[in-house]
């Protein structure tokens, strides 16, 4: 399924990253969440889903280690929760959830907070 004008896609934020401050720390808010694995999202196979960590005193991702991680998973093929395979596209819709949940919070826009922060907003959305 085509992301939603309000839900950004994997090409949408390869984008906006790709623009930021390579050693800026990337984080998931308003949570300040730290974005983990790829997978295929629980509630639409053929969409991604960012896992999490919340242990904000660990290691934290900076933009280009996130971005080498979208990338590689652009093109890949994702295999659905209960099977399927799907290739990501760059219209692939992103969300934000554990493997095997259905959170309904997906990727909405990204917010830079001086060189040293990009915040990837989420938010619950309804598809």
């Amino acid at each position: 399924m085509l992301a939603h004008h309000k839900h950004k896609t994997i090409g949408w934020l390869i984008d906006k990253l790709s623009k930021c401050n390579p050693e800026a720390e990337v984080t998931l808010g308003p949570l300040s969440l730290i974005p983990e694995s790829l997978y295929s999202y629980r509630g639409y196979y053929e969409d991604v889903a960012i896992d999490y960590r919340s242990d904000l005193f660990d290691r934290r991702k900076t933009v280009n280690q996130f971005l080498q991680d979208l990338r590689e998973c652009l093109g890949s093929t994702i295999t659905g929760y209960k099977g399927g395979d799907y290739t990501v596209r760059e219209s692939t819709a992103l969300w934000v959830a554990k493997w095997g949940q259905c959170s309904g919070v997906g990727v909405v826009g990204i917010r830079k907070i001086g060189k040293q922060y990009v915040v990837i907003k989420i938010k619950e959305i309804d598809r």
